[in-house]
């Protein structure tokens, strides 16, 4: 009886520890700053994406993308929980007039992920 008393004793701490583990819900909060929703451009214009992110626990990898043709990822960062990002694209000649959309996503290591983006416009 003493044995049962002490597996079920083990047992419940074990229990214990696992759903005390970290449990992180969270997502990144992802603030792009410029350009500003609207801004125009034309071609030979360079677009400057600047902006930052923040975690509550680990950043993983952060994702810039647009209907441009960028697909940029990012794994390396300023801290664990925080980085700035800067990312310039330069418009050619075939770059087609009309609205494009930035996209930049982050994820933490628990695989929550936040995103923010930007409609821009090419005359």
């Amino acid at each position: 009886m003493k044995k049962l008393q002490n597996l079920l004793f083990v047992a419940a701490l074990g229990l214990i520890a696992i759903s005390c583990g970290d449990d992180d819900s969270a997502a990144p909060v992802v603030t792009i700053s410029t350009p500003t929703a609207g801004t125009s451009y034309t071609v030979a214009d360079t677009i400057s994406l600047t902006g930052n992110v923040t975690e509550d626990t680990e950043l993983a990898s952060i994702a810039i993308t647009s209907d441009l043709g960028v697909d940029e990822s990012i794994t390396n960062f300023d801290s664990d929980t925080t980085h700035s990002f800067n990312y310039s694209i330069t418009l050619d000649s075939l770059t087609a007039a009309g609205d494009y959309t930035f996209t930049v996503t982050a994820t933490d290591e628990a695989g929550n992920t936040g995103s923010d983006d930007v409609q821009i416009s090419i005359q």
